[in-house]
């Protein structure tokens, strides 16, 4: 049979069904981008092995790059794993042996609505991102092309500052609709106001104002996205996150450095600016404080106050740095009771263990 690449085969197979042995086909199921077990569907792939389809998807889950191989039981029911690579690896060509590998996982089991069983055959394709290297049709094709073919609309995931959290947006670019009249007012000084339907923004961490978004410039998106020239008059646009937590954005991957080049000049300001001490830079890696961070001023945590004789009572603290491994901030707020300190006093926590949950306190003497 002449090759031919995996949307053609299975056009093929779906209009010759009397032709061939029974094919795992996924008509009528929709394929996430990653499944309800945090796996991440990377492409699938198709073809024959004489009148006998095979249909494979790769995937990877903590890590691991794997392969699925789907193939019909009728004829060789009986076989084994040796007898089922042999078929696989020489007759098939579909993939091939790595130095380490390891016999693969397989199992007889009805898939379809006709009972057809196949062989469910795992192999381990590669470790942490290690590209599969499948010889079979030659090119993974993404799910999103089977989906389109089975009348399934692609579901991109929103992406919200909710979703991603600070970190997602810190130092990243993003585009963010420009759909409501109050922008467009806010922004209207910006070049080409009329054509735009997105800007692009900048985030970062401003240490006592909380995550912010620096408007770069306005931006057009379709197939491809166009940026605009910034504002010639140099303004400057700041729009705190409290405006924008289930806003739905796009991070622009500036892997060529290009964004960041063309607004250079206002980029190296932010980042000189707003960069803190190196001990405040590291406490934003602590994800244990994350459920205690305040979802805009992510610096602001919530904090116990202890002292013998008093309830305890919860205040929010400003992270500083570290000191003699607890963590230091100042008090934002001014505790109801006399604890001995106030408001902008510095005060030192550490977190602590009690009934299986973890808490951020502040012994007082």
């Amino acid at each position: 049979m002449e090759k031919m690449n995996a949307l053609d085969c299975l056009m093929e197979y779906r209009n010759n069904k009397d032709k061939y042995l029974p094919m795992i086909d996924h008509e009528t199921t929709y394929f996430p981008p990653r499944t309800e077990y945090d796996d991440i569907n990377i492409g699938w792939d198709c073809g024959f092995i004489g009148n006998r389809p095979y249909f494979l998807e790769c995937w990877a889950t903590s890590g691991i790059t794997m392969i699925t191989i789907f193939l019909s039981t009728k004829g060789i029911e009986d076989y084994s794993v040796d007898d089922l690579e042999k078929l696989l690896i020489e007759e098939g060509k579909i993939y091939a042996k790595k130095e380490g590998y390891e016999s693969p996982e397989f199992e007889p089991k009805p898939v379809d609505g006709n009972g057809n069983e196949f062989f469910s055959f795992n192999v381990v394709a590669g470790i942490e991102d290690e590209p599969a290297r499948i010889e079979g049709g030659g090119q993974l094709v993404p799910f999103s092309k089977l989906n389109e073919l089975n009348g399934f609309k692609e579901e991109k995931e929103r992406i919200t500052y909710k979703k991603i959290g600070f970190r997602g947006v810190n130092k990243r670019f993003m585009l963010l609709p420009l759909d409501d009249r109050e922008m467009r007012n806010v922004l209207g000084d910006y070049p080409r106001i009329e054509e735009a339907d997105y800007y692009l923004g900048y985030g970062y961490i401003d240490h006592e104002a909380g995550v912010t978004i620096e408007v770069l410039a306005l931006a057009k998106v379709g197939e491809e996205v166009e940026i605009f020239d910034a504002n010639p008059n140099h303004a400057s646009t700041k729009i705190r996150i409290g405006e924008l937590t289930d806003t739905p954005m796009i991070i622009v991957n500036d892997g060529d450095g290009r964004i960041r080049n063309e607004f250079a000049e206002i980029l190296d300001i932010i980042d000189e600016g707003y960069t803190q001490n190196d001990m405040i830079e590291e406490s934003r890696e602590y994800d244990f404080l994350d459920e205690f961070r305040d979802e805009r001023y992510i610096d602001d945590v919530r904090v116990i106050l202890y002292k013998e004789n008093l309830k305890p009572e919860e205040v929010w603290v400003r992270i500083e740095g570290t000191k003699d491994h607890t963590i230091v901030g100042t008090l934002i707020v001014e505790p109801y009771q006399d604890y001995g300190v106030h408001k902008g006093d510095e005060v030192a926590f550490q977190m602590h263990q009690i009934e299986d949950r973890l808490f951020c306190i502040c012994e007082v003497e």
